[in-house]
């Protein structure tokens, strides 16, 4: 059986780049110096103009539509005016901007199946930056548990919830092992090897007759990811693709 879980490798090098800084400029002879010391190694001196490195990676991150007629709007851009309702982040250097396709992807999956009806609480699963959370209470549920293990992640998710003055929403730097509750709504938005890592507490934290909505399966994977997260008593809803990446919705059978 193919194994389809996250499982890295690592590729060895015989050549290793150490990139120096500093503050002011050195000796023009460093470089002679420094080959001196180390015959073995090649050095360069490379010149680059003052900046703020911490705000230039800002410049590439502009407002941008997730899903129906929200927009993430990052905290030092203006609304657009086409947005008819903004979630406002600070992506700091945690994972998730929203701006990758499996997160629109499960975005749009959210709007599409979240509850029409009575009350709902939802779980997200590896919620990084928070987006997924916060379009969640937006979307209606009337309480939202966000779970990451990334302590950086963490502190950006919470602070943007706290930022954004969101009142329904949990935020949990735990493993989803140590989650007990049930809920109606679960999503997870992460790469397809380490949900089959997780997929006993996905199934288990689904509430009988709840929604399991998973995104991160490439599409080439999703034949021996869909045979290995062993769904026999969940019955698929929907499927939705964006490039290369697949999106699912399971309802738990009752």
């Amino acid at each position: 059986q193919e194994d389809v879980r996250y499982n890295p490798t690592v590729v060895e090098s015989d050549r290793f780049d150490l990139d120096i800084y500093f503050e002011n400029k050195p000796d023009e002879n460093i470089v002679d110096r420094l080959s001196d010391l180390a015959r073995t190694l090649d050095f360069s001196l490379q010149e680059q103009e003052n900046k703020d490195w911490r705000e230039e990676w800002k410049k590439d991150l502009a407002p941008f539509h997730l899903a129906s007629g929200y927009w993430v709007v990052p905290t030092w851009c203006d609304t657009p005016k086409e947005a008819e309702k903004s979630i406002r982040i600070d992506p700091g250097m945690a994972f998730g901007t929203g701006t990758h396709e499996t997160t629109r992807i499960m975005a749009n999956l959210i709007t599409k199946h979240r509850p029409s009806e009575g009350t709902w609480e939802a779980l997200d699963v590896g919620a990084g930056t928070g987006i997924l959370a916060m379009l969640m209470e937006l979307e209606g549920a009337d309480r939202v548990v966000a779970t990451e293990i990334d302590k950086m992640a963490c502190e950006t998710g919470a602070e943007n919830i706290r930022r954004g003055e969101f009142q329904k929403i949990q935020f949990h730097c735990t493993e989803l092992s140590k989650i007990d509750d049930h809920f109606d709504f679960v999503v997870a938005n992460i790469i397809d090897g380490v949900l089959l890592d997780l997929s006993s507490d996905l199934k288990r934290v689904t509430k009988k007759g709840g929604l399991l909505l998973l995104s991160g399966i490439l599409e080439e994977r999703e034949k021996p990811f869909r045979k290995a997260f062993n769904l026999g008593e969940f019955e698929l809803l929907d499927r939705t693709q964006l490039n290369e990446w697949v999106g699912l919705v399971y309802k738990k059978r009752v």
